[in-house]
C-alpha cells in the first residue's frame, strides 16, 4: 500500500509534464504584421504574419501567408510596419 502512495504522485507529475508537448496554441500577432523565416535548406520565406506561438524552450511556430513553420528563435524576424498601430 505504501508503494502505491509513493508511485502515484510521481506518475501524476510525469503526466502533467507531457500534456502540453504537442499543443501549439497559435495566437494572433499583437504588434507585428510581417515575418521573415530562414529555412533549413537555406531558403527564406517573407510575408504577412498570420499568427505565432513562442515557447520557453527556444522555438517558435510562425504562420506566414497561411503556412506554419516550426523553427528556432534565431531563424525568425518579426517586423512591425508604421501602419500597424
Amino acid at each position: 500500500m505504501k508503494k502505491i502512495f509513493a508511485v502515484l504522485p510521481l506518475s501524476v507529475l510525469l503526466l502533467v509534464g507531457c500534456t502540453d508537448a504537442n499543443n501549439f496554441e497559435v495566437t494572433e500577432p499583437l504588434y507585428y504584421d510581417k515575418a521573415i523565416v530562414r529555412l533549413a535548406d537555406g531558403g527564406v520565406v517573407e510575408g504577412r504574419l498570420n499568427s505565432f506561438y513562442q515557447s520557453d524552450a527556444g522555438y517558435i511556430v510562425v504562420a506566414v501567408n497561411g503556412v506554419k513553420y516550426l523553427t528556432s528563435y534565431t531563424n525568425v524576424t518579426l517586423i512591425r510596419t508604421e501602419n500597424n498601430e
